[in-house]
Formats: structure tokens, C-alpha cells, sequence
């Protein structure tokens, strides 16, 4: 009796174990561009097994989106940064990022991924039409 009692607690618990490592878990960080209009953008971040990345989609979303998302997948190791600069262009969001990649299986018409020379981009954190993300 004691025995199988051992048994079924040890069941349960690599049970709860698997599901804990199996079950991808995303974090949601919203932001808004100043002085746009519809200028809210969601950054997720999402990890299962075997991939960590970013999704980035327009407005203030609390799931994962459908549809109409740009997808970081270099967001995985120890020395994972996400460094990048929004801003607002003709009532679209744009990203501009001077490292890393976007997946270009995955486009928007709404957020768009523009990768930029460093020192363009520099001038771009410092003004204040622009909103300045720093994720590690």
C-alpha cells in the first residue's frame, strides 16, 4: 500500500515536471509610440521547448496574435538582447533595428521591420517621436 502510494506521488510529479518544460509561456509588453496615433504595439515573448523569439504585433493585444505579426527568432542564449527603435510612418508602425533578423516568412502590413545604419539608428533613440526597446 505505502509503495504504490510512492508510486503515484512520483507519477504526479514527473507528470506536473513535463507539462511545466512542454507548455510554452509568453510574456506581453505593450507600448505606445508618442504623438501617433494608433501608435500601440504588443511585443511578445514566447519560449517552448527548443525556440525562444519575439512577436511583435500592432495594437494592445492580450493573445497571441493570427495573424498580421512580425516574428524575431534570434531572442535564444545566455546573451539574448532585443534592441530596437519604433516609430510611427504613415499610420504604420515601423521597427528599426541595426542588428539580428526578421522572418521574412511572417510580414505585416501594419508593423514593419526596417533595418537601418547604426548611426541613423542612435539619432533615432534619442528623439521623442520614437520609442526606444531594450529586451534581454
Amino acid at each position: 500500500m505505502r509503495k504504490k502510494g510512492i508510486i503515484i506521488l512520483v507519477v504526479v510529479a514527473i507528470s506536473f515536471l513535463s507539462w511545466q518544460i512542454f507548455i510554452p509561456k509568453y510574456e506581453y509588453h505593450h507600448y505606445k509610440i508618442d504623438g501617433c496615433q494608433d501608435g500601440d504595439f504588443t511585443v511578445v515573448v514566447y519560449s517552448k521547448i527548443g525556440e525562444r523569439g519575439l512577436m511583435l504585433a500592432k495594437g494592445i493585444q492580450n493573445d497571441m496574435p493570427a495573424n498580421n505579426y512580425i516574428i524575431d527568432r534570434e531572442f535564444s542564449g545566455f546573451d539574448a538582447y532585443f534592441d530596437v527603435v519604433a516609430t510611427c510612418e504613415k499610420g504604420q508602425i515601423v521597427i528599426n533595428y541595426h542588428a539580428g533578423y526578421f522572418d521574412p516568412k511572417h510580414t505585416s502590413s501594419e508593423i514593419i521591420p526596417k533595418r537601418v545604419d547604426y548611426d541613423t539608428y542612435d539619432s533615432l533613440k534619442s528623439s521623442d517621436k520614437a520609442k526606444h526597446i531594450y529586451l534581454n
